[in-house]
């Protein structure tokens, strides 16, 4: 009953989210400190190159404290290159709107604060100063600086994709790159971009709420398929380098990834090389469509929750990388797991540790597990699993690698003739006061691999 009851709630919150909190605000109030981009001759007439104007009432928004008004139009905004505004430390820059298209006809000619991969990199709109991506101490450049943006609609319907490219001599896009220390993205929509939606760096404080991702990302060819390794593009949401203590909250979004050629785009959410403290909180999401849901690569000791997510259609749920001290929370979180695409060897997996030996844990959750028979599942780093349901889809799946404890667990349609767990020497897995439904034979193998079931009842 609590299992089906977490499902009712989760599945009212993205019915909610899909309705209401996408919707353009319908009137700007004005306090006079308000300044509209047509003052600066900015014309969203879909065919004039809007970005040099665009830039100036920016600009002058950002030196004159002001803020920046884009107006829907009937048709959209046109740029041939970047919009282009840097911050000095101390300054801040918000950006309100109705519904504003930003939609480039042909790839926007590239000025950004940097350049992330060896890409050719085209970026819609690019905020802060110019770094070097190499040298972590040029991102002392975002002390105090601010941007708040609400409201807009970036869109790459016009330009071509190389889906998934082989090649770094391709174009890849960006709708939103900022580098600041407290960033705010509110209600703006993120659709048909080859690349990334939205990039920040060096940030402090981020909060991207009320967002929609609709056939954003990509995806380069990989090391494991094809032997070479220029999977370095095509995300969702992407942090780096995020500043000591700082906190990350991405809630209330859908983020769906763009697929072609029965491959699934590279992550809906990553954060790299980050290197002191922080944390991340992650809510009310609907994730599909991507090989990792959430990406996690960096050293520094990232505390993350993931409450009332959907997780479905992806290779991994979530995936550590290098990152040994970091802790991963989930709370009635649902994860389908299905089958891999055409771009990775094996099978889809909810958690992978990949050199790493961070740490994750399941609360009131549903693992979904519904791929081909008899397939691996890695336990690595899985600590522990308790108030939920395992269900297996008589497929006779079976857990691999760790040393897990489920407790309070329901196991649905488990086990059979093959293994139902498997490891080398000094795994142990626990399975206490737990439910094991309609379900076969359960089966243990491996050298000194321990498996205890206590108070459990199988039937």
């Amino acid at each position: 009953m609590k299992q089906v009851i977490h499902a009712i709630r989760l599945l009212l919150a993205l019915v909610l989210l899909d309705k209401d909190v996408f919707a353009y605000p319908s009137k700007i109030q004005s306090d006079g400190q308000i300044v509209s981009v047509k003052t600066f001759g900015v014309k969203g007439d879909g065919q004039s190159d809007d970005a040099e104007a665009l830039e100036k009432a920016m600009i002058y928004c950002i030196k004159n404290n002001r803020i920046c008004f884009m107006p829907k139009t009937k048709n959209f905004y046109n740029i041939a290159s970047t919009i282009r505004v840097s911050i000095e430390p101390g300054q801040s820059l918000r950006i309100v709107s109705n519904g504003a298209v930003i939609k480039p006809l042909m790839p926007p000619i590239n000025s950004s604060a940097y350049n992330l991969t060896l890409y050719k990199e085209h970026i819609f709109l690019s905020i802060g100063k110019q770094i070097d991506i190499l040298k972590e101490e040029s991102f002392n450049k975002s002390e105090n600086t601010s941007v708040k943006i609400k409201g807009l609609v970036f869109d790459g319907i016009n330009l071509k994709e190389h889906f998934a490219t082989t090649t770094f001599d391709t174009d890849i896009f960006i709708g939103l790159q900022i580098l600041a220390e407290n960033v705010e993205v509110d209600k703006c929509l993120f659709r048909n971009i080859y690349g990334y939606g939205v990039r920040v760096h060096n940030v402090k404080y981020s909060t991207i709420t009320n967002c929609k991702f609709d056939n954003v990302g990509g995806r380069g060819a990989t090391s494991f398929a094809q032997k070479i390794d220029r999977d370095a593009f095509g995300d969702g949401i992407y942090h780096a380098l995020v500043k000591s203590g700082g906190i990350i909250k991405i809630n209330n979004c859908i983020i769906r990834g763009k697929k072609a050629q029965n491959k699934r785009s590279r992550v809906a959410i990553t954060f790299e090389y980050s290197t002191q403290p922080y944390k991340i909180f992650l809510s009310n999401l609907e994730i599909s469509g991507f090989a990792k849901c959430i990406h996690i690569e960096e050293v520094s000791p990232t505390i993350v929750h993931v409450d009332h997510v959907k997780m479905s259609d992806f290779n991994f749920g979530i995936a550590n990388v290098l990152n040994d001290k970091s802790a991963i929370y989930f709370n009635n979180t649902r994860l389908y797991t299905g089958f891999s695409d055409g771009n990775d060897a094996g099978d889809a997996l909810a958690f992978l540790n990949y050199q790493s030996k961070a740490k994750i844990y399941v609360d009131s959750s549903i693992l979904d597990f519904n791929g081909r028979q008899q397939a691996y599942q890695s336990a690595v780093g899985l600590a522990e699993v308790q108030n939920s349901t395992i269900n297996g889809h008589k497929t006779n799946f079976f857990f691999a690698g760790g040393n897990t404890v489920f407790s309070n667990c329901t196991f649905v349609d488990f086990g059979g003739t093959g293994i139902s767990f498997l490891g080398d020497s000094h795994v142990n897995y626990q399975i206490i006061r737990s439910d094991v439904r309609k379900s076969s034979s359960i089966h243990a193998r491996g050298q000194k691999l321990k498996l205890s079931i206590n108070n459990a009842g199988i039937n």
